[in-house]
């Protein structure tokens, strides 16, 4: 079962929710670090990763131990690099 969350769980809902739709959620169990949890930082053709906006988020998932893959993509990858995300979210079962 794959549990996605919104990036707003990982970073300022102000900086973000004014860029793109997200809920925030709050887990306070203990168990929430149990949950898998993947960040995918997609980055455009020709820059590396620092150079990408979302970087810092990256950073910050990184720091939560958070599984972490890097995707040479625009912020869409559903519309332009489907098969490659389809083959990233199938290794992740």
């Amino acid at each position: 079962m794959f549990l996605f969350i919104a990036l707003c769980a990982l970073c300022s809902a102000s900086y973000l929710c004014t860029r793109t739709w997200c809920l925030a959620i709050s887990l306070t169990d203990s168990l929430r670090s149990t949950i898998p949890a993947t960040y995918i930082l997609t980055v455009d053709a020709g820059k590396n990763k620092e150079q990408d906006d979302f970087y810092p988020f990256y950073l910050r998932a990184l720091n939560k131990k958070f599984k972490v893959q890097i995707m040479e993509a625009d912020h869409n990858p559903q519309i332009k690099h489907m098969a490659a995300l389809v083959n990233l979210l199938q290794e992740e079962k």
